[in-house]
Order: structure tokens, then sequence, then C-alpha cells
């Protein structure tokens, strides 16, 4: 994401460039602030929720920076395929860093 939003900048689209920026930024932050050993006790989905939130606007501002989906051969099908990163949800979002410990 890092070097495509250097790429639309050097193609002088600076505010797609900018945004993606600042997106791949959060996602690095965040990543590090909401690291499970950080925070033992609290259940991953809520570890996952804010990565997950900068991902999807990561998936939108990408759309956006090439004119939508429809222009990326995209169709209203295509959101099946993100379906699977969802999973982690369910197989360990009620877990926490802790139950691990005996």
């Amino acid at each position: 994401m890092a070097i495509l939003s250097i790429v639309l900048l050097f193609q002088g689209r600076v505010l797609a460039g900018i945004v993606g920026l600042v997106l791949f930024d959060a996602a690095a932050v965040l990543i590090l602030a909401a690291a499970p050993w950080r925070h033992p006790d609290t259940p991953y989905w809520k570890l996952m929720m804010p990565v997950y939130v900068v991902f999807f606007a990561a998936i939108a501002w990408m759309m956006w920076s090439y004119g939508g989906p429809a222009s990326l051969g995209l169709s209203p099908w295509s959101i099946f395929l993100v379906l699977p990163i969802l999973i982690p949800f369910a197989t360990a979002g009620r877990r926490r860093w802790n139950d691990s410990d005996t």
C-alpha cells in the first residue's frame, strides 16, 4: 500500500497518494498498539476491530483511487472474495491472550 501510494504521488495524484500513506501509517500504528500481549485480558475481536476498519478503508481507498469497482473489473459478487478474511472473528474472536495461561 505504501508503494502504491508513492506511485500515485509520482503520477501527480497527490490526494490519493497522501490518503494511502495516512491509511498505511494508521494500520502500522494500530497493529502495534493492538498487540494482544499489550492487552492480555481483552478479547481478540476487540483488538482486531480497529485493524479491520483500516483494512476495509484501504480497500475503499484503492477502489476510489482507480475509479470504482467497475473500472477494476469487479462485480457485486466480488464481495464474497473478502468474506474469508473475516474467519478469525469466528475462530478466535472470544479468546484472550491470557486464556492459554494455566
